[in-house]
């Protein structure tokens, strides 16, 4: 059966991870919903104009799949059924019909590509949840529990916390998601207050977790209200900042006593921040300079101690030495006077 095209869509769709995609729109990057919209948008320029029932037959399987994308992009019914037709000489899927008819709220088109043989409703409750669409996301549960598929709602929690999608969050929580502290780390991400209360709410504990989510995408003020709540990872906090690109909470982390600055140029490297990094090699040179003066001071300071103790150790010795010869002193007087004593008898 030939994948491309179609089923090419439910792959990328299938790769897209909440837990590789932690970075918020905020530092110039994209969420999956906005990356798998982008890569349909791409389609357009694969369909120029209207094919004509023509161009359709002169198709080959590839270019036909990629076509039946580009007609459930844009809902058209009718052209998905021209090409339906045209399967009957073809080795056509529709798993991809399904998934992109999800993603833009098609009910119709995604009944079509389940009367046709597609069957990754799995794939479908994810699309339809990037894009918030509970219905869809109901629909797709619906029929893959007539196919006993598992379902993981604990990803669809982390895609809807990571684009602020609440209804889709309380959606998954109802049908068993239970990682409310990757909902608060990736709710802190998209700067989403509310849902960092609500996954709070439900038991989230991980407020370190948190303190980097808001510290990777720049929101100052939930950095703090992590570290109201009980965040103390300054470290952890001074690295996402350094991959984001955020000097401000960089400093903020320094000023609460975070001097992982090795973690800092190495994030600022793999985020291209250039401008961190030049300022991690700053802070760096003068955590070193600190701690050779101190080594410095200690180092001085244990050789006065030494000498010091030397000192005592000498004057002890030179006490005792006295006290020793006192001692010897008054034995011979004391002996001294015996014998005095035993003459005065003889005499």
């Amino acid at each position: 059966m030939n994948t491309s095209g179609t089923s090419g869509m439910s792959g990328m769709l299938k790769g897209m991870n909440a837990n590789n995609q932690m970075v918020g729109t905020t530092n110039g990057k994209f969420t999956p919903a906005e990356m798998f919209r982008n890569s349909l948008d791409m389609m357009d320029c694969f369909v120029p104009e209207y094919p004509t029932k023509e161009d359709i037959e002169n198709m080959s399987d590839d270019d036909l799949g990629m076509l039946l994308c580009w007609a459930t992009k844009m809902g058209d019914e009718t052209l998905c059924k021209i090409i339906k037709e045209k399967e009957k000489e073809s080795n056509l899927d529709f798993e991809g019909m399904l998934i992109i008819a999800a993603f833009f709220n098609n009910k119709d088109l995604c009944e079509l590509a389940k009367q046709w043989g597609a069957t990754k409703f799995d794939q479908m409750l994810f699309s339809a949840a990037l894009a918030d669409h509970i219905s869809l996301c109901e629909l797709a549960k619906e029929w893959a529990e007539e196919k006993n598929m598992e379902l993981d709602f604990n990803a669809i929690l982390a895609f809807a916390a990571l684009h602020g999608y609440e209804d889709v969050c309380r959606l998954a929580k109802n049908y068993g998601a239970t990682n409310y502290n990757q909902m608060l780390i990736l709710a802190a991400q998209n700067g989403n207050k509310e849902l960092c209360g609500l996954a709070k709410e439900w038991g989230a504990t991980d407020f370190d977790g948190m303190l980097a989510g808001a510290a990777i995408s720049g929101y100052v003020s939930l950095c703090l209200l992590s570290e109201e709540w009980g965040a103390k990872d300054y470290n952890r906090m001074l690295r996402a900042a350094a991959l984001g690109g955020y000097l401000d909470i960089c400093d903020l982390a320094r000023s609460r006593g975070a001097d992982d600055y090795d973690g800092m140029l190495s994030n600022a490297a793999k985020g291209q921040r250039f401008h961190v990094w030049d300022v991690a090699v700053e802070w760096k040179k003068e955590k070193d300079k600190n701690k050779n003066e101190e080594d410095e001071e200690e180092k001085d300071e244990n050789e006065e101690n030494k000498d010091k103790d030397k000192n005592e150790e000498d004057e002890d010795k030179d006490e005792e030495k006295d006290e020793n010869e006192e001692n010897k002193d008054e034995e011979n007087k004391d002996k001294e006077d015996e014998n005095k004593e035993d003459e005065d008898k003889e005499e």
